[in-house]
Formats: C-alpha cells, sequence, structure tokens
C-alpha cells in the first residue's frame, strides 16, 4: 500500500523526486540500525525497479491532468527510450547550469552571495513586502530573451550557483566546504546509536543532498525548515539516551 501511495504521489511531475526523499531515510536508518556500510542486494534491486518504474511517471502525471487517455506501455518506452539516448528532461540538468554559466560570462558579473539573500527573508508573508525578491531571482536577472532561466525554473546545480556568485574560484571552493559539511556530519554520528540526535541530523541533511547538489545551497537550507520540518524540529527537541 505504502508502495503504491508513493508511484501515485510521484505522478504528478516534479513530485517524484520528493517522494524518493523518505525512502532515502527509511535506507539510511535500516543500515545504521543493522551496522551496514552497504544495502542488502535485494534493496539494490528494488531500488532499480523502482528507478525503472519512476521513468515514465511525469509523462503520465500530465496525460492524467490533461484529461488524456494514458498508455502505460507506450508510456514507459518512450521515457525507457529518451532514457537511454540521453534526451530525457531529467538528465539535462548539467546543460542547463552550462547554459546559466555561459550568460553570466557574458553578462561579466557575478552576485557576490547575493543569491542567498532570498533565504534571509523567504518567511516574510510578500504582502508585508511587495518586493520581495524570488529565491531564484539572480536566474531572472542573467535572463534573456532566447533563455528565460527563472521562468522556466531551470537547474543550475550547486557549481552553477557558486559560479554565479564567485565564479571559479566559488565553483571549486563552495562545493569543497559543502563536502566538509557533510564529512563533519558523518564523522559526529559515526559511533552513534541510530536513536541519536546526531544521526538524525545527519540522515536528515543526506536525505536531502541530491536537491543540494541540483539547486545549490539554497536547499540545504529550505528543505529541512520547510519540507522536513518535524524531523527538524525532533531534532531540537531530542535528548539522547544512547551514544
Amino acid at each position: 500500500i505504502f508502495f503504491f501511495i508513493i508511484i501515485l504521489y510521484a505522478a504528478q511531475g516534479e513530485n517524484r523526486y520528493r517522494v524518493i526523499l523518505p525512502l532515502i531515510f527509511i535506507l539510511l536508518l535500516y543500515l545504521k540500525k543493522h551496522n551496514l556500510k552497504f544495502p542488502p542486494i535485494k534493496f539494490i534491486l528494488a531500488g532499480f525497479v523502482i528507478a525503472l518504474l519512476t521513468l515514465p511517471l511525469k509523462s503520465i502525471g500530465s496525460d492524467l491532468r490533461n484529461n488524456q487517455n494514458v498508455d502505460l506501455v507506450e508510456s514507459f518506452i518512450k521515457s525507457f527510450d529518451e532514457f537511454s539516448t540521453g534526451k530525457s528532461g531529467d538528465l539535462s540538468f548539467v546543460e542547463q547550469g552550462a547554459a546559466m554559466v555561459s550568460n553570466i560570462n557574458e553578462r561579466g558579473k557575478y552576485f557576490l552571495g547575493r543569491t542567498y539573500f532570498p533565504i534571509l527573508i523567504f518567511w516574510i508573508p510578500r504582502s508585508m513586502y511587495q518586493e520581495k525578491p524570488r529565491l531564484n531571482e539572480w536566474q531572472f536577472e542573467i535572463s534573456d530573451k532566447n533563455r528565460n532561466f527563472g521562468e522556466m525554473g531551470q537547474i543550475s546545480l550547486i557549481s552553477g550557483e557558486a559560479y554565479a556568485n564567485f565564479g571559479l574560484f566559488g565553483a571549486f571552493v563552495i562545493p569543497f566546504f559543502l563536502g566538509w559539511f557533510y564529512a563533519k556530519l558523518y564523522l559526529n554520528q559515526m559511533y552513534q546509536s541510530y536513536l541519536s540526535r546526531k544521526f538524525l541530523l545527519y540522515a536528515i541533511f543526506t536525505m536531502i543532498l541530491f536537491q543540494v547538489w541540483r539547486d545549490g545551497i539554497i536547499s540545504l537550507i529550505l528543505f529541512p525548515i520547510l519540507n522536513f520540518s518535524p524531523l527538524f524540529i525532533l531534532y531540537f527537541l531530542k535528548k539522547d539516551k544512547h551514544n
């Protein structure tokens, strides 16, 4: 039942990525509880099957929302063909990020950390702050008539976001510090119980690592606070009984 709920929810386009995150959390919990470094073969096979099933969900969800007839076999074959030939939109992350870097170079300006400013004020209602910048405001600023990155919600990758702020220096340094941050989280929970708050914090941030790679530092802040606020609140309320 849980599996089919996930599949149905995932059919709603972008939700596909978000429903995978709880599965990652459950997997991390299982590995920690059983003191395993890698998932058992049955989990790897199950993950492969789920990955195959999620390929056609975007087109299926679009057809359902537009009241069109859905051919599951045709949708799966089409999606698999796009995936195997590299034509799938889900595989265009690097190209989208590269296009943004190209436009930044054409304009010859960097944001010097200004792309992170909306993270500080996202909680303010727009009715109280009419000119509040959008979370991806910088993408609108580098758009042109041929490439409207902001309107399309293009993916920058963390390297593209870092480049937009500090050029090549940022593209190397910011991912490095992100790796350092994750290494610290891992080492802090290495010898802790799966019931400890340190492991909970590690699991929360590891669960969203794909989103951080995909959308940049902004996801490192917003996903724990907004999307997984119950777990994040639990971290602050929890008192360890196991070390």
